[in-house]
């Protein structure tokens, strides 16, 4: 049995998954969880939203450049955007119209971060088969290891988001999808501006983000490469073809 319960934050919908064998202990166990998962959203829609004037990102927008040695968490954000922004060889790109902006990484650091800290921790819980945390479509999943449970993660048509372009069958791990069919044009492109929809998976959502905002923004000749060198896995979409991809080697490219 899985039972879901959603948080609004952050603009976007955070569905938490959980799956056991009975009703009562899923009641029990969202009672504890869901308030706490729901104030550390909140912690950082206030500290990392581009939209407010007091949170941690507009004040660093406007010179507060001692943020970077006093608030460590901070500084761990703006290392990691600027790492990812290097190891994309520049496609996965922390600047917003010349301005500092990690929204892009944050949602799929949020994600991970609270999946390690509040649903993760679930499964010494005999009693507990499987845990989720899915914001917006980007999601991580794990599943105990003694137990023949896995979770299965359908791809949405960007053409078509009644129906789905594809399925993962997954025990462990991590999915995120960037594109144009929900946001618009949020990702400045740099090559050509050919790529629907780049989904990849990955152990860690964070990386799984990062490919995917790079890919989008790279276009589909030069994401090939990247898919080659960095032994992607996931599944790309043009407007002619899915292209999907495992550990770098892709099919129908």
């Amino acid at each position: 049995m899985i039972k879901s319960q959603v948080i609004e934050m952050m603009t976007i919908p955070f569905t938490v998954s959980l799956a056991a064998s009975n009703e009562d202990v899923l009641n029990e166990t969202f009672a504890l969880i869901m308030k706490p998962i729901r104030q550390r959203l909140a912690q950082v829609e206030q500290n990392y939203s581009a939209f407010r004037a007091d949170s941690l990102v507009c004040r660093f927008q406007n010179g507060e450049d001692q943020l970077l040695i006093e608030n460590p968490e901070f500084q761990h954000i703006y290392a990691a955007t600027k790492e990812a922004q290097l190891q994309t060889e520049g496609y996965f790109d922390p600047m917003f119209n010349g301005k500092y902006d990690p929204t892009g990484y944050v949602k799929g650091w949020a994600i991970e971060m609270i999946f390690k800290a509040y649903l993760r921790p679930l499964l010494v819980d005999p009693r507990i088969d499987g845990v989720c945390l899915n914001g917006g479509g980007d999601l991580q999943v794990a599943s105990r290891s003694d137990r023949d449970f896995t979770w299965h993660i359908g791809i949405e048509n960007p053409q078509d988001l009644q129906n789905l372009v594809g399925a993962y069958a997954i025990t462990n791990g991590a999915v995120a999808s960037s594109g144009i069919s929900k946001r618009g044009h949020h990702i400045k492109v740099y090559g050509e501006a050919d790529l629907l929809q780049a989904s990849i998976i990955d152990q860690n959502l964070i990386v799984a983000d990062v490919w995917a905002t790079a890919g989008i923004a790279s276009g589909w000749d030069r994401f090939k490469e990247l898919i080659k060198a960095h032994q992607l896995s996931g599944m790309a979409v043009t407007k002619s073809k899915i292209i999907e991809f495992d550990r770098g080697v892709m099919t129908n490219a």
